[in-house]
């Protein structure tokens, strides 16, 4: 069966809805018991996918599931407007128990003749909000009136009677119930829209009546931003892309996409904007995760706070503004998946926190950003840590970091929409992101795994740590800052590094149950920790496979269970101050230059600079940008080491890029660059370090 198998035309039809007809009350419909009249020229029907139940049957009862945001109270509306069907609506309604169901009914219509006709087809009821409904009342009073629904059910109906709505959690449990009183029963849900209805929602909420919009101007900055929005998704496989319907057809996307059009109906002069400020795909994202939560913020604020503080003084009034924020709807998206119930409003009456708490319970449940179980997305998950990580916040950053160790999966969305917010925010993030940063950036593709990535320790401030991440094929050229503080631990480098130069006086952990290290990497630092069970040494060519461990001390954590080390080619070079144990002890050798040597700083600034050339294409130039050198090494040893490097031509200058004349170096310092990363000295780079 397919994916998108119903539209609403057809699930009518299969329901056997054609002969529906208004049915008269007895009394006055109420504000949770009523036919809608509401007609909504936006609407686009979206499809439905069958999740549980035989489709071949005519069913008892239809079941109707979708996360929050996502039209399940428009569908509500449609059905009840175009077929004449009463919805009750649990979200109104008081708590319900057993025989609510039959109580209503009996006081709206003539029940007899109501049960007559449900049997014939010509009426049904559909009940809207299950998931509020069951958060109103005990489990047992609940089923008891999912069983009084079933009860009505005639067994010779000539037509589908009940039409339930929620949220999938809920909706599930009451499928398994139903199924297990033989009741027949499907379980559909809502899907996002497709690219044509996202074009169409896009028409309708922009457009509408207005067909004078509809300009190849509009055409082509619609088709932008859904093709660039796509960009972001494209390279990353079959996952990837249907994370890009799910993301280009949720409605809160295309709304905030629509409010973007609707505030810039100049739309040659938008799309001519967003091309010469060359916003990245990445960049639009984040923009329109912002609107979408500001979008929040306002519902928010009109229907709750304003509300509330109104029996305030003007100094509460003035506070209660700040209420749901961009940050605290995130902080609150992250508390709620991990299980917290922490209070985050800052407001200092305690009565309106009280207040506001309450009424926000039914904002967060249908929050945009929240699915089934957790964010909707990879893309919303990634935005709200990413705020919650730079917040300027401190005791915030606690609920980041518990949620990235416990529940975040490796995606590739979280690289890059942490690198964009941190670029917005200026921000410096904990050195214990890196491991999480470093293992989205190189899952996004084969060729990330090119990446060369450089981290050192600024000269000025120790603790700072500065690292870079560049991928000449994939236009990949970041810094970002790190701050590693004594009390953080060792440095954590994940299960995989390679193409790298690591180097600080901060002791390094692999804890991993396999970790694999590929050269060409350098790692400098004051501790090595291995408590991997497996160690994977992969070569990335026969020029460059050399792997140089530079420490005091190198530990085994636990002598019970020694590592095993599968060398794939690599030459491991091991310099520490301190025995190493197996099976790293062949690999040690002695220091090329004692700590107490007065070159000592030098000569690690000379290895470290020359390590970071390497050659990005074959037969190719061994470069990097100027730029980046230069603010690196702007300061102390490392500046005097880089004036060195260029005055003796070993470096030289083209354009924006520093160059390495490898025969300048062999004719300088008798080494080459293999040799100069694997740690060799000889006479002559001795007079070099000397000469400056």
């Amino acid at each position: 069966m397919d994916k998108y198998n119903l539209s609403i035309n057809r699930l009518q039809q299969l329901l056997r809805w054609e002969h529906l007809k208004p049915m008269h009350p007895i009394n006055d419909y109420t504000n949770s018991f009523y036919v809608s009249t509401k007609v909504n020229r936006e609407y686009v029907e979206p499809f439905l996918s069958v999740r549980k139940g035989n489709i071949e049957e005519l069913p008892d009862i239809v079941l109707i599931t979708a996360a929050g945001a996502v039209g399940k109270t428009e569908l509500t509306n449609f059905l009840s407007r175009t077929n004449s069907v009463p919805i009750f609506d649990l979200a109104i309604n008081k708590p319900v128990g057993d025989y609510a169901m039959t109580g209503v009914l009996s006081d709206i219509y003539d029940f007899s003749a109501f049960k007559e006709a449900i049997k014939e087809g010509t009426n049904a009821v559909i009940v809207d909000a299950l998931d509020e409904g069951e958060m109103k009342t005990r489990d047992e009073a609940f089923f008891s009136f999912i069983n009084n629904i079933a009860t009505l059910v005639p067994k010779d109906a000539k037509a589908t009677p009940f039409v339930l709505m929620g949220r999938t959690n809920i909706m599930n449990r009451v499928y398994e119930y139903l199924d297990g009183k033989n009741s027949t029963v499907w379980l559909l849900q809502i899907e996002p829209f497709t690219i044509e209805q996202a074009k169409k929602f896009l028409y309708n909420q922009v457009i509408g009546d207005d067909k004078q919009k509809y300009t190849q101007s509009y055409i082509e900055i619609q088709d932008y931003i859904i093709t660039t929005i796509e960009s972001f998704f494209k390279s990353q496989g079959e996952f990837a892309t249907s994370t890009y319907q799910n993301f280009i057809g949720y409605a809160p996307v295309l709304q905030a996409i629509a409010q973007l059009l609707k505030k810039n109906q100049n739309y040659k002069r938008l799309l001519n904007s967003l091309r010469e400020s060359q916003a990245t795909n990445v960049d639009l994202l984040v923009k329109l995760m912002e609107d979408i939560l500001y979008r929040e913020q306002g519902k928010v604020r009109e229907n709750l706070v304003n509300v509330i503080s109104a029996g305030y003084e003007d100094d509460i009034r003035v506070e209660a503004q700040q209420c749901y924020s961009i940050e605290e709807q995130c902080l609150r998206l992250l508390s709620r998946c991990l299980g917290y119930s922490d209070s985050f409003c800052e407001v200092s009456d305690p009565s309106f926190r009280n207040e506001y708490e309450k009424g926000l319970q039914s904002f967060m449940e249908e929050h945009p950003f929240f699915g089934v179980s957790g964010f909707s997305n990879v893309v919303f998950e990634s935005f709200a840590l990413a705020v919650i990580a730079t917040s300027t916040k401190e005791e915030y950053h606690l609920f980041a970091e518990t949620y990235r160790d416990l529940l975040l999966k490796n995606s590739f969305a979280y690289y890059p929409i942490m690198n964009a917010v941190i670029k917005q925010q200026d921000a410096i993030l904990s050195a214990s992101y890196f491991s999480s940063l470093y293992s989205s950036l190189v899952s996004q593709s084969q060729s990330m795994l090119q990446t060369e990535v450089d981290l050192e320790e600024s000269e000025d401030i120790p603790s700072k740590l500065k690292v870079s991440f560049y991928n000449e094929d994939q236009n990949l050229d970041d810094e970002i800052s790190l701050e590693y503080q004594s009390t953080d631990g060792p440095f954590n480098l994940g299960s995989y590094i390679g193409n790298a130069s690591i180097s600080g006086a901060f002791p390094v952990i692999l804890d991993k149950s396999s970790t694999v290290l590929r050269s060409p990497l350098s790692l400098i630092c004051s501790e090595l920790i291995c408590k991997s069970g497996e160690i994977i040494l992969n070569c990335k060519s026969q020029e460059e496979n050399c792997i140089t461990i530079d420490c005091n001390n190198l530990i085994i954590a636990t002598t019970e269970n020694i590592p095993k080390l599968r060398n794939n080619g690599c030459e491991l070079i091991i310099y520490s101050d301190a025995q190493v144990s197996h099976p790293f002890a062949s690999y040690k050798r002695s220091e090329p230059i004692s700590k107490n040597d007065p070159n000592y700083e030098k000569y690690h600034k000379l290895r470290a600079i020359i390590s970071q050339f390497r050659a990005h294409k074959k037969g190719g130039d061994w470069a990097k940008k100027k730029d980046k050198l230069d603010r690196r090494y702007s300061q102390g040893v490392g500046r005097d080491t880089l004036k060195a490097l260029i005055e003796n031509g070993i470096l030289y200058e083209e354009k924006h890029l520093y160059k390495l004349n490898q025969k300048k170096m062999r004719e300088i310092l008798e080494l080459t660059y293999t040799e100069m990363l694997n740690s060799q000295i000889n006479e002559k780079v001795t007079a070099f370090l000397i000469s400056y």
